[in-house]
């Protein structure tokens, strides 16, 4: 009988061990799918990022200070690759078009020859020679900066790549990992056969594993969106310029010059001269003091005005109708006028010796009663 049973029973288990696979199969699927999402949700999060700061808030304190510097290296990688590119792209076509960038703008030696060899058509032969060799020399030095920055870019673009900003990240952040977990360990007790506490150790944190290992596998996340957000700001830089030389360009159209080419320098120049002339005619103008001759310095200020104003209505009374002018000649007013000044001049001179003769009495010491005697006698 108890055969029996035994039987049964491990029949009924092999019937149902296939379910429980599948219910412990489907769990373990679903505990897939949510780690799953959840990684999915931290991906969005970081591609919405729109700066490296935005970045570096989503990376958790204990780990960030281990990553913020090689995003900003990234980034500043990736400006320099993007400003490098700019700069040979304007120098592949200052070469296509027969110029030269600025700074290999000069011009060849101008050799003294004598007065009578200078006109010469050998001492122009020999200056031509010179003037060749050294636009060669020019174009040669040109095709040399082109191969150099090419292999500064071909750095750049190297060290800027995400598989080696991912590697750079990670290498940073495994020597911190094992102290970081020391420092989030959580209890966890030993029970006895009897069901009561033996003993208690500390474990480390599942959750703190748990994120160690997020941050780790979005490393690679980070590099790209980091070297994503530098690419975009140098493209809306370059956008920027560009739809200025464009307005710029439309600017001249609309203006009529198209017998004219005008560089940017010179447009710019033309406007700010236009500019200033416009504000230099509105501004008032100081203008000089017609008042003050060169031998009017001595006199008063009361003398000059009067001089001034006699001289007004003498030079108006000249000019005009033909009426006769009654009255003084001018050059008689003149003198009156003058000795007025003089005379006011003179005037005020007394009145300063008065002044200092007050002053020079209250300042003698009391005479005595002898000395006084003696001038009442005289």
């Amino acid at each position: 009988m108890a055969s029996s049973s035994s039987a049964t029973f491990s029949a009924f288990q092999r019937a149902v061990s296939p379910g429980a696979q599948a219910i412990h199969a489907a769990l373990y699927q679903h505990d897939d799918s949510a780690a799953s999402h959840s990684q999915n949700l931290r991906h969005a999060e970081i591609l919405a990022c729109a700066s490296v700061d935005e970045i570096l808030k989503l990376i958790p304190d204990d780990y960030r200070i281990h990553i913020a510097d090689h995003l900003h290296s990234a980034q500043k990688a990736v400006s320099q690759l993007c400003a490098t590119r700019t700069t040979v792209a304007k120098w592949e076509h200052h070469r296509s078009v027969g110029s030269l960038p600025a700074q290999l703008r000069s011009s060849a030696t101008k050799l003294q020859f004598t007065a009578g060899y200078q006109t010469t058509d050998a001492a122009k032969a020999s200056q031509k020679e010179i003037d060749d060799g050294f636009a060669a020399h020019q174009i040669a030095c040109l095709d040399l900066m082109i191969a150099a920055r090419k292999k500064e870019i071909s750095f750049l673009e190297e060290a800027t790549s995400p598989e080696k900003a991912t590697l750079d990240m990670r290498s940073a952040l495994a020597p911190h990992c094992a102290s970081i977990l020391e420092r989030y360990k959580v209890p966890r007790d030993i029970l006895a056969p009897d069901g009561s506490v033996d003993n208690v150790v500390w474990i480390v944190n599942p959750q703190a594993e748990a994120i160690r290992d997020s941050v780790l596998a979005d490393c690679g996340v980070y590099a790209h969106r980091a070297i994503s957000i530098a690419l975009n700001v140098a493209k809306r830089e370059a956008l920027r310029v560009e739809k200025t030389k464009s307005l710029a360009a439309k600017a001249q159209v609309a203006a009529g010059d198209g017998d004219t080419v005008m560089g940017d320098a010179t447009l710019a120049s033309t406007i700010r001269a236009e500019v200033k002339r416009q504000v230099m005619g509105v501004m008032p103008r100081d203008k000089p003091d017609q008042s003050r001759g060169a031998g009017s310095s001595n006199l008063t200020k009361k003398a000059r005005v009067a001089a001034a104003h006699t001289q007004a209505i003498v030079t108006g009374s000249g000019t005009g109708s033909g009426r006769k002018r009654s009255g003084p000649k001018p050059g008689k007013e003149r003198v009156v006028v003058v000795a007025k000044a003089e005379g006011s001049q003179g005037k005020r001179k007394r009145r300063r010796g008065k002044g200092k003769g007050k002053q020079q009495q209250q300042q003698q010491p009391p005479m005595s009663e002898k000395r006084k005697g003696k001038q009442k006698a005289t």
